[in-house]
């Protein structure tokens, strides 16, 4: 997949935040598609997880409600993370892919960033959950997050700043069957292109460079793919719509995908696998040697 010329942008992604509204649909989708799927773990704040991390040091958060009560009580204490969620599964329903969580080294630094620029999006969260290995280890992962954001409703960003020395994904969680590597690119649906290219200007902490004719970002370790899309509600200028792998096998994950009756279509070499129950995104698998 050529995505044409790109601006430079200094954000690497680290992971991705797709809400399910179950985590056991979500393991048997993406084990479908021939992930690996992390052991289940639970947020404070009552949300739970089942990862699917990646070579490259990337990984997808499927998100599901586990526990009401908690979440409820962190709703009403405007905890960020979980309005925004809620916010998303009002307006788009239980399945999607709500969040890009960018990398940092300081989330207390970036919080105050976003404010000054006017994109924050409530206040920062630090919060700590288990740490389960696929040998069945047990450690801690403790996270502080800063919260970004166009618009009201739809697509948000945060700063993920690891407190941590646990290795998160390691050894066998991050192999898989279907020979993924890592994630290439990410795309989004955006209302209005020259507002969509000034927010990820101030995301980055740079002022615009001007009228910019670039729709893709080359993030330091992935593509973000910029589509207008015009019919996007007025108070939704970001929708994340899909996500595109790198594989070392193609015919491999053809394979995979014929055994587990998944339906898929071949556009220009890559597979598209359109969203289904587990899956908010449109998932598009390419062999790592048509890497622009």
């Amino acid at each position: 997949m050529n995505d044409g010329a790109s601006t430079s942008c200094s954000l690497a992604i680290d992971h991705c935040v797709l809400p399910v509204a179950s985590l056991a649909i979500a393991r048997e989708r993406y084990e479908a598609l021939g992930f690996t799927v992390a052991p289940d773990a639970r947020h404070p704040f009552g949300t739970g997880n089942a990862c699917i991390f990646l070579a490259d040091g990337t990984y997808l958060e499927p998100l599901a409600i586990c526990e009401t009560a908690s979440y409820e009580t962190a709703l009403a204490e405007k905890n960020s993370f979980i309005l925004r969620d809620y916010n998303f599964r009002q307006a788009r329903g239980d399945e999607g892919f709500s969040a890009l969580a960018l990398k940092t080294e300081d989330a207390d630094a970036d919080h105050e960033r976003f404010a000054r620029s006017g994109i924050s999006a409530g206040s920062r969260v630090e919060f700590a959950r288990p740490l389960k290995g696929a040998d069945g280890s047990v450690g801690e992962a403790r996270f502080r997050l800063a919260f970004s954001a166009p618009a009201s409703a739809g697509g948000f960003c945060f700063t993920c700043q690891r407190l941590h020395s646990s290795v998160m994904g390691a050894g066998a969680l991050s192999e898989h069957s279907n020979a993924v590597e890592g994630l290439h690119s990410v795309t989004v649906k955006v209302k209005d292109m020259p507002e969509a290219l000034g927010y990820f200007r101030k995301l980055e902490g740079r002022p615009s460079a001007g009228p910019e004719k670039d729709t893709a970002l080359r993030f330091r370790n992935c593509r973000v793919r910029l589509e207008q899309d015009a019919a996007l509600p007025a108070d939704e200028q970001m929708r994340f719509d899909a996500l595109t792998f790198t594989s070392t096998d193609i015919d491999k994950l053809r394979h995979i995908l014929m055994r587990s009756n998944v339906v898929w279509q071949d556009k220009d070499g890559a597979l598209h696998v359109p969203p289904a129950p587990g899956q908010g995104a449109t998932c598009i698998f390419q062999e790592n040697h048509h890497e622009a």
